[in-house]
């Protein structure tokens, strides 16, 4: 939550380079990448392939004196940073007392986005639907079990906006998915799925009745291939976290949030990942990562260990996806001495969706272009939402 809080306000006062996302057209794939950080200490990218399914994602940093602090490999710090931003939403302009969250999605955007929250709110309830039965079954039971929250899957959207103090869309839904007329007084909502005019989650007359919305970047927003499914001026979420502009002024003011996955952030998030310091045990996702040696074959290798290197061992951290680093150079990694070889290599789990934190923690947070690098124009719509790219 630190970093992505930091990431947010810095973005909003020029400090943090966040351009617009660059897609490079490679035949029938594309690569999608977005870059940022700070000039004069580390500069990254992060990018992610277009290949149908989920594509692995990689996010490589550079320290200032041009050097590869490290990288990480997997799809699991996009999700869990596209969350964090999204519980800093809630928490600057969303009630305190805000304590009954409806989530309209089931998938992992959903859960990362429910994960962060219980960072900033402590739920009394959630209710959470989706049109599969066994989706939304499942989702409540995974938020009672690891979140410890009291959770329960509704037939439809309607009981589960009525009501409800946050609302979360996260869905691939080309078309609303609530109806503007369901959300009462006083509540935000968080849309992180698609939100171009020609396909959004939120309804348009939901965005107009709000007092305000905002955006983790306005700009990214505007660059978009075809235009925002809203005219609505929208305010840098930076700026309501600085203090600049006012949050919330009364009670009964609709607030919405419309992620766009802030270009640079995940460069911060893989920055402290790298940098954080190592307790005596494993406590929150550098730990695990920095302790885990595991190979993509689930064989332990001894040149994988003193390097750092390998995919968490999600049997123990609960981890939903491939996630590795590479060429750490924090202190605390050059000194440790290299772990003994195994004798008895834990295969390979198979990937599911899934979460990392125990209960109610916040996440611990010159050269030219080519011509085949084009801006969002020919961006594939599922990086513009609830997919790979948010």
């Amino acid at each position: 939550m630190a970093a992505a809080r930091t990431a947010l306000v810095d973005s909003y006062r020029g400090l943090l380079a966040s351009p617009p996302r660059l897609y490079v057209q490679l035949g029938e794939a594309a690569l999608v990448f977005t870059a940022g950080g700070y000039p004069t200490r580390s500069i990254g990218f992060r990018v992610y392939g277009t290949w149908p399914g989920d594509s692995d994602q990689a996010v490589l940093v550079w320290d200032s004196a041009g050097r590869l602090s490290g990288c990480i490999v997997g799809s699991e710090l996009g999700a869990r940073r596209t969350g964090a931003l999204g519980a800093a939403a809630v928490d600057a302009p969303a009630r305190p007392e805000a304590s009954v969250v409806g989530v309209i999605g089931s998938g992992r955007q959903a859960w990362t986005q429910l994960w962060a929250l219980t960072g900033v709110r402590r739920p009394s309830e959630v209710r959470v639907f989706s049109p599969n039965a066994a989706h939304r079954q499942a989702f409540a039971e995974r938020a009672r079990t690891e979140l410890g929250l009291n959770a329960i899957a509704l037939t439809g959207p309607r009981d589960v906006v009525r009501g409800a103090d946050i609302v979360v869309l996260a869905t691939r839904s080309e078309h609303p998915v609530v109806d503007a007329a369901w959300v009462e007084a006083g509540t935000h909502i968080n849309t992180v799925g698609p939100k171009t005019l020609s396909a959004h989650e939120a309804p348009t007359e939901l965005v107009a009745a709000a007092r305000m919305v905002v955006s983790d970047s306005p700009t990214q927003a505007n660059a978009y291939g075809e235009p925002f499914f809203t005219d609505r001026d929208l305010i840098h979420l930076g700026a309501v976290l600085s203090g600049d502009v006012p949050g919330r002024q009364s009670d009964t003011d609709i607030t919405v949030y419309c992620s766009t996955g802030l270009a640079g952030s995940e460069v911060l998030l893989a920055q402290a990942l790298l940098e954080r310091p190592q307790p005596a045990e494993p406590s929150d996702l550098c730990d695990l990562v920095h302790r885990s040696t595991w190979t993509r074959s689930g064989s332990r290798s001894a040149r994988g260990a003193q390097r750092g290197d390998g995919i968490v061992d999600r049997g123990k951290t609960g981890l939903t996806g491939r996630l590795r680093i590479v060429g750490c150079r924090s202190s605390d990694c050059r000194k440790r001495p290299a772990a003994e070889p195994s004798t008895n290599p834990r295969p390979r789990a198979t990937a599911r969706p899934g979460g990392m934190a125990e209960p109610h923690q916040a996440p611990r947070a010159g050269a030219r272009q080519s011509s085949a690098a084009t801006r969002s124009p020919a961006a594939p719509r599922s990086g513009r939402g609830c997919g790979r790219g948010a």
